[in-house]
């Protein structure tokens, strides 16, 4: 189970509990609550762009889009 953490695959949560002293597992479970809270509160500063990079991405979508159709007819 350790080997597959350290690989970065996912363990079912039943089997940690399984593995797990309930000290251990309340721990692991009050750090992954955190994490997963500073991950959404990352995520919402990220929706918050301002609008000159929502543009620069618009038309850089627009150039990738153009530059793959062109690809396609050389």
């Amino acid at each position: 189970m350790l080997d597959e953490l350290s690989r970065g695959k996912n363990v079912q949560n039943r089997r940690l509990k399984t593995w797990l002293t309930e000290d251990e597992y309340e721990y692991e479970y009050e750090y992954f609550e955190s994490d997963w809270g500073s991950q959404q509160q990352i995520r919402e500063e990220l929706k918050d762009k301002p609008d000159e990079l929502r543009r620069y991405e618009e038309k850089l979508g627009k150039a990738t889009f153009n530059n793959n159709k062109a690809e396609h007819f050389r």
